[in-house]
């Protein structure tokens, strides 16, 4: 739609990079929010938010890498290249969730809750983010000619690939921003009934992996990792795993791991 917000001189700055740093900065000052109500404000919070960033990069590049492999394969070089792009959301959400929980049992922080406030702000960030992809035009859908709601890209700066410029699509990009409010608002939800630690982590992630795995029928982009026989994507592949961990968490929320560090901060 819009790939540049706007041009100084040569230079054009891009409208995707300027809407992911906003929804960045939106994710960690309502982080900081929950986080304060959790006592946990400070430089640990701090390295919490330095450590799921972190874990971002290299959760999204790894899967950045597995969706292309065959490609990264004949050129090896560019495997960790990430300065050029390449970051797979599915693998960035699983990374930072990893950074944080990493960093959350090494200063034995509320790990429930730390995972609980992770997933909640994860999923406002890619609310927000979804948007970017929208601008750019990547995660394109597929054709859809009779949809009364489709979306007509003719931007030749778009990720759309030429062909496709002027035809209309599914609004993937839309799709996932009410994937991802939905995952925010269930979480919120369960997290303000303050149910069990690891409560509103688990919920978060089944609403996302269910709704994303369904989205993924109408993406576009058929080069981002298919699997038996076309099936499935790689991202749907994910998704299974992250639905898994997400109903793991809410059966056993509230006990073992997830109240390690709790006592020290009531």
């Amino acid at each position: 739609m819009h790939p540049y917000l706007f041009q100084i001189g040569a230079t054009k700055v891009e409208t995707y990079g300027v809407v992911v740093l906003v929804s960045y900065a939106i994710m960690v000052a309502f982080a900081a929010r929950l986080a304060r109500g959790e006592g946990l404000l400070g430089a640990r919070f701090a390295w919490a938010v330095a450590w799921a960033t972190a874990g971002t990069f290299v959760g999204g590049r790894i899967a950045y890498v597995l969706v292309n492999l065959d490609w990264i394969m004949s050129r090896p070089s560019v495997a960790m290249a990430i300065w050029e792009g390449g970051i797979v959301s599915v693998g960035g959400i699983a990374g930072m969730h990893a950074g944080a929980a990493i960093y959350g049992l090494y200063a034995r922080l509320p790990f429930g809750r730390i995972l609980d406030i992770a997933g909640i702000s994860g999923a406002l960030s890619m609310t927000l983010g979804r948007f970017a992809c929208f601008f750019a035009g990547c995660d394109y859908g597929r054709s859809a000619p009779d949809l009364p709601w489709a979306i007509v890209f003719t931007d030749s700066d778009s990720l759309v690939p030429p062909e496709l410029l002027g035809v209309p699509l599914h609004p993937v990009q839309l799709y996932l921003v009410g994937v991802n409010l939905l995952a925010f608002l269930t979480g919120l939800a369960v997290y303000r009934l303050r149910e069990k630690a690891g409560s509103a982590f688990g919920a978060t992630a089944m609403a996302y992996s269910v709704a994303r795995f369904a989205v993924e029928f109408f993406r576009g982009d058929v080069d981002r990792g298919i699997w038996f026989d076309g099936l499935v994507s790689t991202a749907q592949v994910v998704n299974v795993a992250w639905f898994a961990i997400g109903a793991v968490a809410l059966v056993t929320a509230g006990r073992g791991v997830w109240t390690r560090g709790e006592s020290e901060h009531e």
